[in-house]
């Protein structure tokens, strides 16, 4: 008889898996929510979720699908913005702009009275 109840907790899992097989469904969550602290730092770094994936499967830290373990970053760790500066700097310089300057096509215009000093 084990001692404490880890101990009989494992015993009681190698049995059932020895018994059933080690397909388990929330062995994917476990190990996701191992490493959670690693993904989450991570992001903040910037870098992109399939990265942080493919790094840590080749590890062999996580063992599921992509698909997996988007799910588990949305559900877990939620929102997080990894969008880049570039992006969030031309938004600012578009609200600095006068409106006038925004409105402003870019490009060819047609003009439907022709200039005669550029016919000739």
């Amino acid at each position: 008889m084990p001692k404490n109840y880890t101990d009989e907790l494992t015993k009681w899992v190698h049995e059932r898996e020895e018994k059933y097989g080690s397909k388990r469904q929330n062995i994917h969550v476990v190990s996701f929510l191992a490493v959670q602290k690693d993904i989450e730092k991570a992001l903040e770094a910037g870098f992109s979720k399939k990265i942080i994936w493919m790094h840590m499967s080749e590890m062999n830290k996580l063992k599921c699908r992509y698909e997996t373990f988007l799910s588990y970053v949305k559900k877990y760790i939620g929102h997080v913005d990894t969008s880049d500066t570039k992006q969030s700097t031309t938004t600012q310089d578009s609200k600095t702009k006068p409106l006038e300057a925004q409105n402003k096509l870019k490009g060819f215009t047609f003009n439907p009275v022709p200039n005669i000093e550029d016919l000739i």
